[in-house]
């Protein structure tokens, strides 16, 4: 039985803590800012809700999502898991 908080993309599976799977909740509907602790599945959450957009942001379609991050590590950091996660083109700007 999958329970409610698991949630399968294209063989990718990911396990989401109830405070994550409300906040995707939240974030569907309406526009979000998550502040939650450092290591707490912020990424997680954005990868999710651009998981649930892609059919938008995909091309020629003129959608497109911006993910701001502060440091470079994390750039490259989200740019590798969201091209491998949402299967998405990621251009790197630093």
């Amino acid at each position: 039985m999958i329970k409610k908080d698991t949630i399968f993309f294209n063989l990718l599976l990911f396990v989401l803590d109830s405070y994550q799977l409300e906040a995707l909740e939240k974030a569907i509907k309406q526009n979000t800012i998550v502040f939650l602790e450092t290591g707490s599945g912020k990424t997680l959450i954005a990868i999710m809700l651009l998981r649930s957009y892609a059919y938008l942001i995909r091309k020629p379609k003129p959608f497109f999502a911006v993910f701001l991050v502060p440091t470079v590590v994390l750039v490259e950091q989200v740019k590798s898991t969201m091209t491998i996660s949402c299967l998405l083109y990621c251009s790197l700007q630093v």
